[in-house]
């Protein structure tokens, strides 16, 4: 599948050792292959309390936000950071030892056959009742919508616990997904400022890059001057600040604005590019 929209949520209403206790998870991922987009947002209520995180990448930019009122962090490479939760969110989801076939339909812009079930298929213990249902993709076979509810006690939960737990996963736009907004306050990081062949030590930020090459700085320049061209930056202004150097400033129609220096430093050629401006929201 090149794309997809998930989408879980997971809540609980019951008592613990006789005291009220309600929580609720949501999880929405979005995966787009293309792009090399997997994101998560988290979000955690336990009572009053609650919690949002975000994480994932797109393409080589890797983001991770702990919680509402912190930064969300972004660097960019081939691996992402080793802080950013990986998890699949199915796995979640309890497995359905045999369920009942039923009427097919159109479910989540998929053609589907629903399957039903019960405790039979999902529950350990005694005293527990199931109701679920879950629809299969008559094309692929992946499911695009799951639901459940169980009602139990210390049998299917744990010590103490009584009450009821949902489930409720849908799977939409499927290979249909072209494009993926961040979360606010998550910046992104350009690339539509290229490195050069062969580039060395590349750092990119949402409003810098820089890097190493040996290219020629006559050739970086005129390469820099084509190739953004085409990604639809225009050069206002062009200086020679010293020798071996050379400064370009470029506009973009969004709005942007971007100042590249380039620099021979021994044998290699040392470029820095500084955005100015973001794009409008």
């Amino acid at each position: 599948m090149d794309s997809y929209q998930l989408q879980l949520k997971l809540a609980f209403s019951g008592t613990k050792d006789g005291a009220p206790q309600q929580w609720q998870t949501a999880i929405q991922r979005t995966y787009i292959r293309k792009s090399g987009t997997l994101f998560t947002l988290l979000n955690n209520s336990f009572g009053a309390a609650t919690q949002a995180m975000a994480f994932g990448d797109v393409g080589a930019a890797h983001y991770l936000q702990p919680a509402a009122d912190q930064p969300c962090g972004v660097s960019w490479g081939d691996h992402p950071p080793t802080t950013a939760p990986a998890f699949d969110p199915t796995a979640l989801l309890p497995p359905v030892y045999g369920a009942e076939a039923g009427d097919a339909s159109i479910t989540n812009g998929a053609s589907t056959r629903q399957y039903s079930f019960d405790q039979r298929a999902v529950a350990r213990g005694s005293g527990v009742q199931a109701a679920g249902h879950l629809w299969v993709t008559t094309q692929g076979g992946w499911v695009a919508k799951y639901s459940l509810q169980v009602t139990g006690g210390e049998a299917y939960f744990d010590k103490g616990i009584q009450g009821q737990q949902t489930w409720e996963y849908d799977l939409t736009d499927a290979g249909k997904l072209t494009g993926f907004d961040l979360p606010a306050g998550c910046p992104a990081i350009p690339t539509d400022i290229p490195t050069l062949p062969g580039a060395m030590n590349v750092v990119r930020l949402p409003a810098y890059l820089s890097f190493r090459s040996t290219s020629a700085l006559g050739e970086a320049v005129s390469l820099y001057q084509t190739e953004l061209k085409m990604t639809g930056w225009q050069v206002l202004a062009d200086a020679k600040p010293a020798a071996g150097a050379k400064q370009l400033v470029f506009a973009h129609a969004d709005g942007r604005r971007a100042v590249a220096s380039f620099k021979k430093t021994g044998a290699n050629l040392a470029v820095t590019v500084q955005i100015t401006a973001s794009p409008p929201k």
